[in-house]
Formats: C-alpha cells, structure tokens, sequence
C-alpha cells in the first residue's frame, strides 16, 4: 500500500528499475529506468535476477530534506562558486617565465577559466615611453634604470605594487567567467610581501628556475629574486614539451586547492 510522499522501488528479471508513487492528487504514478546501472544509490539492495522491494523512502521526512538540500548546495557551490585567484611569477631573466604564463594561461582558458597576465614593470615601461625611452632591447643598463625608477615609485605609497594589484582586480571584474586566474610578473620579495596583503582572492607564488638563465646582478631587483619562500617551483630544465607536462600538473594543483572540479 503506498502512502502519499513515499516511493517504493522494484526490479524486474532485467536488472531494470521501477519506481512507485503517489503524486498529489491520489494517483499511482510508475516510473520506467532501463539499465542496471540507474539508481546506484540502491543498487547493492537487489540482486540481479530477482524482484526486492525497498523500504518505503518518506521524500518529505525533515531528514530527507536536510540531505536532498546539503548536497543540492555543495554541487551548486562546486559549480557556481566564483573563484579569483591570484599567481605571483618571479624567476631570473631568460628563464622562461613568459612561456609559463602563456602556457599555463591558455590551459586555464582551456578548462573554462578566464585568464590575465601583467607585469610590475608594466607602469614604469609606460612612464619612459611618454619619455621617450623605449624598454627594449632590455639590456642591462635598461634594467637597471628600470628597477631604480621601480624602487622610487614604491616608496611612495607603494604606487607600482597598487597600481597593478588594481588593474588586475579591475581586468577580473570585468571578465564575465565565473573562475579567474590572474598572473603577475613581481621581481622583489618585498613586494611580493605586500602585494598578498592586497588581494582578496586566493594567493599562490611561483618560482620557474632554469640552469642557463641569466643571474643578472647590475641591480637589486633581479638580484633578490630568490629572496622569498615560493609556493612552486617550476624547473624548466628541459625541452617545452616537459615543461608543458609540469605546467599541466600545476595548473590542476591550482584548481585542486580549493576542491573546485573540471
């Protein structure tokens, strides 16, 4: 006898499910799931070949409910939980830093993620082009003027540091994906420092090492680059086909860290 809010389940010879129940009206309803493999929730209390009833499942107990919402919301959540997170990138010159990021970026992009990269250097490259002074070639003289403009405008207030830390939360904001990963060039470990105070996103840092880079000490922003405990190390010590492979492996850690499936 079936009661109204309660579902009774049943399997033919088949291994074919049948479910009963009462809709609101008083009326028996049957519902028809072809495959053994349906329902897996109760698939260990029949056995193939025979017919078993299950007990009656009230769908309108509190407890039901409290399950049926529970799980409801941590796969709403899983699904639709923004994610903003933030990768500071750091390495010698010639490292391959920039491979990384566009490497990393497009598999991000690949797994449905929005993806940005900038640079610390990017505001003071804009200050000498209104002087007139081009950024590349970036020889060693460059860079040092570089890291000493650099250095001067984050005295002050730490202008480099916000300036970036805002045109990424800005670039993020306007992006329409729900998940955002956002990659920054940062030089000093002390700005690195500061700028995880500025983020309000997941924070994660990056060290891509490579055995012929070039160890350029004409200043002390490239000078101190090893200055800081990185959360990742990326070896770049072999061909773009290796690197890709350990590239895949980090971006699948970053996803991870917060439980999120793709």
């Amino acid at each position: 006898m079936l009661g109204r809010g309660t579902v009774k389940f049943a399997r033919d010879r088949r291994g074919n499910l049948h479910s009963y129940w009462l809709d609101r009206d008083g009326k028996a309803r049957e519902f028809y799931t072809k495959g053994a493999s349906a329902w897996p929730i109760w698939r260990r209390a029949f056995r193939m070949g025979e017919i078993r009833r299950c007990p009656s499942y009230d769908l309108d107990s509190p407890r039901h409910q409290a399950i049926k919402e529970k799980k409801s919301m941590k796969s709403f959540k899983r699904i639709h939980d923004p994610r903003k997170v933030f990768i500071i990138v750091n390495g010698y010159p010639r490292s391959g830093k920039d491979t990384f990021v566009d490497m990393a970026g497009k598999y991000f992009a690949k797994l449905g993620w929005g993806a940005h990269a900038m640079s610390s250097i990017d505001p003071v490259i804009e200050i000498l082009d209104r002087a007139g002074i081009s950024a590349e070639p970036k020889t060693p003289e460059k860079r040092a003027l570089m890291a000493e403009i650099k250095s001067a405008l984050e005295k002050h207030d730490r202008f480099v540091s916000r300036t970036v830390v805002s045109r990424m939360d800005g670039a993020i904001f306007q992006s329409s994906f729900m998940m955002q990963i956002g990659f920054i060039h940062v030089r000093e470990p002390d700005a690195i420092a500061f700028m995880k105070t500025l983020v309000s996103g997941e924070f994660f840092t990056v060290f891509v090492d490579r055995p012929d880079a070039e160890r350029v000490t004409s200043n002390a922003a490239d000078m101190g680059v090893e200055g800081y405990s990185y959360d990742f190390t990326i070896q770049n010590d072999r061909d773009l086909a290796a690197l890709q492979k350990r590239v895949h492996l980090f971006v699948h850690e970053i996803i991870a860290a917060k439980g999120a499936e793709q």
